[in-house]
This record gives structure tokens, C-alpha cells and sequence, in this order.
């Protein structure tokens, strides 16, 4: 079951006031009761929600949703249409914790798929650890991580892609010295990779 909402919709320069359902593959407006248009994400250009309105650029032209605060919501599961938080691993109760990350955006992604997300990295234990890694220097970080989750945990190392003085290799070595195994790799976002680590089997 997909995101629904009553919205002003705006599209070819006229305001409408219409209904908007968000499916995992596209989304679909109904502007009047023998008007709808089917939106599928493949068709998708850009998306962007600022203001409480969410932009949508596809190939048939442009069309803006004013949600409130659930435009960031929708944007999100339009980029990530499987969701980053399924590839993240978060599940409903998921103990998460922030390190190096200040992002609303995603906080708010986590809560929504039932996470409970601290922002800063407590005692824990906690069940997953988001790990922001711009350079050699933040890899002291991984080891205090990995005291604070559970034997079965993770942590997923986030860190910028493109970047030939620090790479996906590095962390790889440096938590290996610190423990860990890395098990998968994800696109994170654009501009952002992510290594998921764990605890290994003997260890646990």
C-alpha cells in the first residue's frame, strides 16, 4: 500500500485541487473523476521537494504536489524507489545511531520505516550504526561503533564517492585491524557510498 494524499496539483501552468496515490513503480494523480494520469518513475528526470511542494520533471512535462512536510517523504521514495532503508536493513524497533550525519531528511526516512534513531552516538547497544567517513582521519570512528552494537549488529560506513585519496579499500582495511568484515556495498545516495560491516561469525 503506497503513500495517499488530497493536494493542490499543479500542472500545465492550471491549480488543481486533486488526489495523489504513490505506488513502489509510479505515481498516479486523479485531477478529476474521468482524469487521471499514471506517472512512472522510469519516466522520472529530477525530483525535488523544497517548501513543502514536490517538483517532478518527467518526460511528458513537469507537475508540483503541494504536500507540507510529506514532500520530502514522497521525494525520497521516488529517488529510492526500493528505499534505502529495506537495502539499509532497518526494520520496525531497528536501535539506530547517527554518526557524523546531519540529516532531517533522513531521519525522518529511518523513523518512518520504524526505526528508533538516536542522533549522536550513545551507550547503546543498538542494533545498526550510520558511520559518516570523509577521510582516513574519521576511521577512529569504526572502532568505538563497533563496542556500542549488538554481536549480530552493523555498521555502515558512509562516505563520498569519486574520491581517489580515500576509498571504499581503505575502510575495507581498516576495519578488518578493528574486527570488522564488510559483507555488501550500496550506492547511498548520489554522491554518497555505503560498506556495510559486521562483526565476524567467531566473534559474535
Amino acid at each position: 500500500m503506497g503513500l495517499t494524499a488530497d493536494c493542490k496539483i499543479t500542472m500545465g501552468g492550471r491549480v488543481v485541487t486533486g488526489h495523489a496515490h504513490l505506488e513502489p513503480a509510479e505515481l498516479r494523480l486523479t485531477l478529476a473523476p474521468t482524469k487521471k494520469i499514471n506517472i512512472a518513475f522510469a519516466d522520472i528526470l529530477g525530483v525535488g521537494a523544497q517548501a513543502g511542494v514536490l517538483s517532478i520533471r518527467h518526460k511528458g512535462g513537469e507537475v508540483s504536489l503541494a504536500l507540507g512536510k510529506a514532500s520530502q517523504t514522497w521525494a525520497l521514495k521516488i529517488r529510492y524507489p526500493r528505499g534505502r532503508t529495506e537495502k539499509l536493513g532497518v526494520k520496525p524497533q531497528t536501535r539506530i545511531a547517527l554518526i557524523g550525519i546531519k540529516d532531517k531528511a533522513l531521519v525522518e526516512e529511518l523513523t518512518g520505516a520504524g526505526g528508533k534513531v538516536a542522533a549522536r552516538l550513545g551507550v547503546g547497544p543498538y542494533d545498526m550504526i550510520l558511520a559518516r567517513l570523509d577521510s582516513a582521519e574519521d576511521l577512529s570512528r569504526l572502532p568505538d561503533a563497533r563496542k556500542r552494537i549488538v554481536p549480530y549488529g552493523m555498521i555502515w560506513a558512509i562516505w563520498p564517492k569519486g574520491r581517489k585519496e580515500f576509498r571504499e579499500d581503505d575502510i575495507r582495511r581498516f576495519g578488518l585491524a578493528t574486527g570488522l568484515v564488510d559483507v555488501k556495498v550500496m550506492s547511498f545516495s548520489e554522491v554518497l557510498s555505503g560498506l556495510k560491516l559486521v562483526i565476524p561469525v567467531a566473534q559474535r
